[in-house]
């Protein structure tokens, strides 16, 4: 099926109705207001987009459809990000550069989760940021940060990938970690595992699945996993 199919099947879906984690737009005129506007974005791509799409023309569009969600409750500004998650992965584009965290979260993604206050959230010594810094300055200037880091030994590769989805979680939520790092999804449970926390590695399986099926992760799944998350930097001090 070509990209433009699979878009025009989605315009076909009925847009921001109640479903698992997601109550419904309020009232019917601002789901249909809503859906027509992810439709309108729909239109807009559809015509125009070639195989590979063009990354920074789909990022413009989607820009465009945001300033219509300005207002929208939070509700229906993350069931957004969901549609539009959505049609990154029909048009191959693995992520939206902080654009879509950005917006719905109010703050520059890019270094923001590392740059948290300890205090609030993590726990993390000198010795885990120079090693975190180390494992940066490997990465840097990389064409992929990820065939970077698996060309790292083992241990490096599991202090630094527990580190970055703590540091995601801690800083805000599950969501915010696949929006931000979606690139290293299925190296998280395997390097929890090996960390060891199975049972983190389990939660974030969990949120892997709903967030796969283009459903909002539930709150729960934040605080177990933030409870887990809690031992990490012990953990990660016995690799």
């Amino acid at each position: 099926m070509t990209i433009a199919a699979h878009l025009k099947r989605l315009k076909a879906v009925e847009k921001f109705r109640a479903e698992a984690f997601y109550p419904g737009a309020p009232t019917e005129q601002l789901r249909s207001e809503a859906e027509q506007s992810v439709n309108a974005l729909l239109d807009r791509l559809i015509p125009v987009l070639p195989t590979p799409a063009d990354k920074q023309f789909v990022l413009q569009e989607f820009r465009r459809t945001l300033e219509a969600f300005t207002q929208s409750d939070t509700e229906e500004r993350e069931r957004l990000c969901g549609y539009l998650e959505e049609i990154m992965d029909i048009v191959g584009i693995e992520s939206s550069d902080g654009l879509l965290n950005d917006w719905l979260y109010g703050f520059d993604p890019q270094g923001a989760a590392i740059a948290s206050e300890p205090g609030i959230a993590l726990a993390w010594s000198d010795s885990d940021m120079q090693t975190y810094a180390y494992i940066e300055s490997q990465l840097e200037g990389a064409e992929s940060r990820r065939d970077a880091l698996l060309s790292l030994p083992r241990a490096l590769q599991v202090f630094y990938l527990s580190l970055i989805v703590e540091a995601e979680v801690m800083n805000c939520n599950l969501a915010q970690f696949f929006l931000n790092l979606s690139d290293y999804t299925d190296l998280i449970a395997p390097a929890l595992r090996e960390l060891p926390c199975e049972a983190a590695a389990l939660i974030f399986e969990q949120a892997a699945a709903t967030r796969a099926a283009h459903q909002a992760i539930p709150p729960e799944l934040d605080k177990k996993f933030r409870s887990e998350a809690g031992r990490f930097p012990d953990l990660r001090s016995k690799l």
